[in-house]
């Protein structure tokens, strides 16, 4: 016969799944509508490791994807490209493309590039789109991957410094640049780039064709969704008859002053 304790271990147990479930529900919910959904493959190596990187927070992957670009250094100034100590301008060197609001980049070996990494990664960013650039676009760059908070509206708008939209810019070989923004909304960054195709278009508007054979797994599904409100629904009920001591006879025993209430499950709430 099962004791007092094993009744409340069970509900433990009832309890931890039904936590689980809803929480997971409640993660697939939230996201925007414009959002691919988390785990989302576009075929594209680079591209897909840098997706990776991003929805598990993981700042030394994506750093370990920059690649450098060869170009002389500069006079001072607007989007300088700083020249090493005691060389003239013109000197070629290493440097990766940072820019926001103005052109800036960071050469190989600056300790800023951790920080770059570390800026975008700890972020909770969303797929809005993948588009593909023409060589005019952006030099030794093939993709560019528009990133966005989860309160970006999803269309073209104005941002906090905190919700600004993330471009990665990628090529077969990895990373090639990183645009933080100037407060604008991924929608926007997408019109201002105008992207000659999708591998992952564009959710929340019309977009050019896609062009791309991206794989996106139905994590957000419908028949899904309704499994696991099933589920949460099923754990409910399990945790409900675990706590309800019966008498002899069937009859439920509560507490004094309480009053029955119905316990049929609710339609999530979005």
């Amino acid at each position: 016969m099962p004791t007092g304790f094993h009744r409340i271990a069970a509900a433990m147990v009832a309890v931890a799944v039904a936590t689980t479930s809803c929480s997971r529900l409640a993660q697939a919910q939230s996201a925007p509508a414009w959002a691919y959904p988390v785990g989302t493959s576009t075929g594209v190596p680079a591209v897909d490791a840098v997706l990776r990187a991003t929805e598990t927070h993981d700042a030394a992957a994506l750093s370990a994807l920059f690649r450098f670009t060869l170009k002389p250094c500069t006079e001072p100034g607007v989007g300088e490209i700083e020249c090493p100590v005691g060389r003239p301008v013109g000197t070629p060197v290493e440097i990766f493309p940072v820019p926001q609001c103005e052109g800036a980049s960071l050469q190989r070996g600056d300790p800023v590039l951790t920080e770059v990494a570390s800026s975008v990664a700890s972020r909770p960013l969303l797929v809005f789109a993948v588009g593909e650039l023409s060589p005019a676009q952006w030099p030794n760059s093939s993709y560019v991957i528009f990133l966005g908070s989860p309160n970006d509206p999803g269309s073209s708008a104005q941002l906090s410094a905190r919700d600004q939209a993330v471009m990665v810019f990628t090529d077969a070989e990895g990373v090639r640049a990183i645009n933080t923004g100037c407060g604008s909304s991924a929608a926007r960054r997408v019109s201002e780039i105008s992207p000659v195709g999708f591998v992952l278009a564009p959710r929340s508007a019309p977009g050019a064709p896609n062009t791309g054979t991206g794989d996106t797994r139905d994590s957000d599904s419908p028949w899904v969704l309704a499994l696991i409100t099933s589920v949460v629904a099923g754990c409910l009920g399990a945790v409900t008859s675990q706590w309800m001591r019966r008498e002899p006879g069937g009859r439920h025993v509560r507490s004094p002053g309480s009053r029955r209430r119905s316990l049929s499950p609710r339609s999530p709430s979005r």
